[in-house]
């Protein structure tokens, strides 16, 4: 597993969250942004490795749009989750099984996510 760029210059940050099964975390997650915003909606992207080091980026983006309140992260990789974390962005991380694709993860995450 290759680091993203923002884990080799500043180090990931430890979540203790990121252990528990992924299912809870997204519980966790959603319940969190539902409560803070009052509203039933939330927005989630799919996120890995190749697209750690445009976090900042994609929350920005949603952020001029409105939505970044309730939008949180659904990570394919520890790495990029840690990363998340030590931005303070909101993330669920989706552990790759290995005789699972990408695609197959990814398919996993939007079903659960939705």
């Amino acid at each position: 597993v290759q680091p993203t760029f923002l884990n080799t210059t500043r180090g990931a940050a430890r979540c203790s969250s990121l252990d528990a099964p992924f299912e809870t975390q997204l519980e966790e997650v959603v319940r969190e942004i539902l409560r803070r915003t009052h509203t039933n909606e939330v927005v989630f992207t799919i996120v890995d490795q190749a697209y750690g080091d445009l976090l900042e980026a994609n929350f920005e983006m949603a952020r001029k749009a409105g939505f970044s309140d309730g939008l949180f992260y659904v990570s394919l990789d520890r790495h990029t989750a840690e990363d998340a974390c030590s931005q303070k962005k909101r993330v669920a991380f989706l552990a790759k099984p290995r005789t699972a694709s990408t695609k197959d993860v990814v398919y996993l995450g939007k079903y659960y996510a939705a």
